[in-house]
């Protein structure tokens, strides 16, 4: 990471706005099938292949309008959910141009955020289906998923609208991994999911377990995504603020 795109100072002098749901915006277009590469349903990153300029001027619409980090257009780009619309083996391609996408939108002074979703297994459930799955398989993914996000010029990696603490576990480890292995390292961001009424993740996760796990393992950036609203969100948030040893998102 260059010395000018270090987000990590950014945040300890003031505070740093991110850009909008890319997913909420894209809904607001008026996408064919075509668009998608002729994919019966909306898979957003297939745009990455296909409109390129559409999901650059999503992120310049949000670097317009104040934002200093702009996240990837890769919330399902892991192997796995590539996987359902018949795209895993455009993975890595997909991951890199999207974050070169953003990188070029954001240009030197701004940040881009290399956003990994959730695989829609959870591998501490003891559900047959959702739980099938090793920690090591997922890592491996996540290695995967990551190690092109940094190698197109991600300055952070944000695990995002995690729902399971095992997956986020498995999510570090992997995107450590793709550091080794690309040569370059950067700071990851952790953003989990709280259910309303008692601020747990899916499954059964409270947020101080979370920050203790988080802080654990080294994290660099925690906070809260994608939950029921702000009301829901304020006693976990408060907590965070007034517990937590690095930056909150």
């Amino acid at each position: 990471m260059s010395a000018e795109r270090d987000i990590l100072a950014a945040a300890r002098e003031r505070i740093v706005v991110y850009d909008g749901g890319m997913g909420a915006t894209l809904e607001r277009f008026e996408l064919s099938e075509e668009d998608y590469g002729g994919l019966k349903g909306k898979c957003h990153e297939a745009l990455v292949l296909h409109r390129p300029d559409v999901i650059e001027g999503v992120h310049q619409s949000m670097l317009d309008a104040g934002a200093q980090v702009v996240e990837t257009d890769t919330f399902q780009g892991s192997r796995l959910k590539l996987d359902e619309w018949g795209l895993a083996e455009h993975t890595v391609e997909i991951n890199r141009k999207a974050a070169e996408i953003a990188r070029e939108a954001a240009g030197a002074d701004r940040f881009v955020a290399g956003s990994i979703g959730p695989t829609g297994f959870l591998p501490a459930s003891d559900d047959p289906t959702l739980g099938n799955i090793t920690f090591a398989e997922l890592a491996e993914v996540f290695d995967e998923q990551a190690g092109a996000l940094v190698e197109g010029g991600a300055d952070l990696i944000i695990i995002e609208t995690a729902q399971d603490i095992l997956e986020v576990r498995a999510a570090i480890v992997g995107a450590r991994e793709s550091f080794k292995r690309v040569g370059r390292s950067v700071p990851i961001q952790v953003s989990v999911s709280l259910l309303p009424n008692g601020g747990k993740m899916l499954l059964g996760t409270d947020i101080q377990a979370v920050l203790t796990i988080l802080e654990g393992m080294r994290v660099d950036i925690v906070g809260l995504n994608c939950s029921t609203g702000p009301e829901d969100m304020r006693d976990a948030i408060r907590y965070l603020g007034e517990t937590a040893s690095v930056p909150v998102h």
